[in-house]
């Protein structure tokens, strides 16, 4: 059996809304205690882990006009528009990929070393179901650990993930090498990361044929084939090549997760 799991900004604003909710910081404290009883390096964690989620929520919001209601790749999306009707797409483009490399310079400005151990082992460790279990930085205590472990056992052999976002947080927080799982695992960037040599951001329109057409190809063959999607934090308003692709599915089992933790967590 083979799953596709299609990852969006939403999965880091999701758990930046857990660690930004006062309603919770009890619950994820004793959870990060667990893992490390040194009160002082916790909070160190809880902190870097909040700032950099908060940073990458917020990446094209910079990108506006003075008193225009728009921003991102909306507001890159009334150009692209402009840009049709006085036949300048050149002009666009020049934007856009003036627009891509400012972004990918702020990310990697925001990237530090943590991003590989700290980061995505906080991530792992809040995404615990309860707080009691030890050596709790263990991959196969999160979410993501216990989900694939379970999968392995209902017979997925192969799990697909797609990600829209530039950091390398879905690379680690999925990452189940050592961890006794045999499930064939995949990380895909749709859209680029910070160490590549470019990255895509563009008005929503424009991703169509700008994104790899052999990733394309094969993210159309995943997703027929799958036997189960899940979308988490996916915004396909801003995705139409992807939203493109995810209609033509039939008969599938699809589990979309959104960006508001509290649509989950119950207090």
């Amino acid at each position: 059996m083979k799953s596709v799991f299609i990852i969006g900004n939403g999965f880091n604003c999701f758990f930046s809304a857990y660690l930004n909710n006062p309603l919770y910081k009890e619950e994820i404290m004793e959870k990060l205690f667990d893992a490390c009883p040194n009160k002082w390096i916790s909070m160190k964690w809880y902190k870097e882990t909040k700032g950099l989620l908060n940073e990458y929520c917020h990446l094209l919001d910079d990108i506006k006009i003075a008193d225009a209601n728009v921003n991102g790749e909306f507001l890159l999306s009334r150009l692209a528009n402009l840009c049709s009707k006085v036949e300048a797409e050149e002009i666009l483009e020049q934007l856009e990929k003036a627009v891509s490399d400012k972004i990918k310079t702020n990310m990697q400005n925001l990237i530090i070393d943590n991003e590989k151990t700290s980061v995505p082992k906080t991530m792992r460790t809040i995404s615990k179901l309860k707080h009691t279990d030890k050596n709790s930085f263990h991959k196969m205590s999160c979410f993501s650990g216990c989900l694939f472990r379970e999968m392995q056992e209902t017979g997925y052999e192969r799990v697909t993930c797609y990600t829209t976002n530039y950091d390398k947080i879905t690379n680690e927080f999925f990452d189940i090498k050592d961890s006794g799982i045999t499930i064939d695992m995949k990380i895909v960037a749709l859209h680029g990361d910070y160490e590549a040599s470019e990255i895509i951001c563009s008005s929503p329109e424009n991703k169509e044929h700008k994104v790899d057409p052999d990733i394309l190809e094969q993210f159309e063959k995943d997703i027929l084939e799958a036997d189960s999607i899940v979308l988490f934090g996916l915004g396909l308003f801003s995705d139409p090549h992807l939203l493109k692709r995810l209609n033509m599915v039939k008969n599938k089992q699809i589990i979309i997760i959104d960006a508001d933790c509290a649509s989950y967590l119950k207090k």
